[in-house]
């Protein structure tokens, strides 16, 4: 069924066409809510949400109205969708976090994001770059790269060009600078100042060169402990964490199985997970969190013969897992994939301090969480 005169619309924003704002109509379907939307045509349609690994992409405005050259010789719209390809975030506290990103973005408040290795900070950054709606493009730099000497000649540029360096390059767009406290001294003062007044002073001639990036920055330590050993300035600090995104590791991601299930399509379109399999890789600690997800899950669909990734394909990859958690309770004990899943149980029981948070967790009744404590650690129950 098609809208009447869409066609007329094509390539019209949401709000020209429906007579409902589009965030709050993006709001509502990340809720779980189904909506009749009308457009101002009257023809009306039902809209749902059936899976979410785009929705904040889009409540954010994702995609740029212009499509610049990447600072890594992309096209920022090719490079957003291999990013963006496997995005899912229905982690509820990440939820409430990220639905306040939007608004700060826009008012072009500092992002600060900490999290470790692989928990998606770019991702984030990119989505806080395509709300903030800032024509330039998004530059990236990853402090952790920069040569001993260069990082003065990275952000600032030669002193003949005034066009040249990151400073200049993202001034009407995004500075996305990963491991922020890796940057020397003189570059944060730099800028600090930039974040203070808009400009910023040409270490080489001295000339005074005007930018106010929007500034994103990252590290995967608390800015607090590199205060504490001067590899922070303070001032710096206090103007970066306008707004704080804390991302979670993946061990600690309520929808874990969602991003699984993702990745596994990814790897091979309508390739699923059996829950043998979803069970094991709960188990896992998962250090390099969503890098190493992916890579596991690529390498088990590679070898998966049917339709689905079995626990057979999964524990040659993550051989440590069956000794992590505690023994399974009588009544699973002899059956492997009893026995793996009620380690995951009684591992979410113990991890997270609760039958209720567990149950939550892993999508059970609490009914189903207590038949796996009752009969080998009744203690954990209460």
């Amino acid at each position: 069924m098609f809208l009447a005169g869409i066609s007329r619309l094509h390539g019209a924003s949401f709000d020209a066409i429906f007579e409902r704002r589009f965030e709050d109509v993006a709001l509502r379907l990340m809720q779980g809510e189904t909506l009749r939307l009308r457009d101002r045509m009257g023809s009306a349609v039902s809209v749902r949400c059936i899976a979410n690994r785009a929705s904040f992409a889009l409540a954010m405005r994702m995609a740029p109205r212009a499509a610049p050259e990447s600072p890594r010789g992309l096209p920022a719209a090719d490079e957003d969708r291999n990013l963006f390809r496997d995005v899912v975030i229905e982690d509820e506290a990440l939820v409430r976090t990220l639905r306040r990103l939007p608004e700060a973005a826009r008012q072009g408040t500092p992002v600060f994001i900490r999290g470790e290795t692989g928990t998606g900070k770019e991702i984030v950054a990119r989505l806080a770059h395509a709300a903030s709606a800032r024509g330039g493009p998004f530059v990236a730099v990853d402090a952790r790269m920069l040569p001993p000497g260069d990082a003065e000649a990275a952000f600032f540029g030669r002193p003949s060009e005034a066009g040249s360096g990151l400073l200049a390059q993202a001034a009407k767009g995004t500075l996305f600078v990963d491991e922020v406290t890796r940057l020397p001294l003189s570059v944060q003062a730099a800028l600090a100042r930039v974040l203070d007044v808009g400009e910023y002073r040409h270490p080489g001639d001295g000339s005074l060169r005007k930018g106010a990036p929007f500034l994103v920055t990252t590290s995967t330590e608390t800015l607090a402990a590199a205060l504490q050993d001067g590899r922070l300035l303070p001032g710096l600090r206090f103007r970066i964490e306008g707004f704080a995104v804390d991302l979670p590791p993946l061990r600690d991601r309520s929808d874990f199985d969602a991003l699984a299930r993702r990745f596994s399509h990814s790897a091979r379109a309508g390739l699923g997970i059996e829950p043998e399999a979803l069970a094991r890789l709960r188990l896992h600690d998962w250090p390099g969190n969503l890098h190493e997800l992916r890579l596991v899950i690529a390498q088990a669909a590679a070898s998966a013969a049917g339709s689905a990734i079995t626990a057979a394909e999964v524990d040659p990859l993550l051989p440590e897992v069956a000794t992590k958690a505690e023994d399974a309770c009588g009544q699973c004990a002899g059956v492997p994939w009893k026995e793996s899943q009620c380690r995951t149980i009684r591992d979410a029981v113990g991890r997270l301090g609760g039958v209720a948070q567990a149950a939550r967790s892993l999508g059970m009744s609490r009914t189903t969480v207590y038949k796996h404590l009752t009969a080998a650690a009744p203690g954990l129950a209460h």
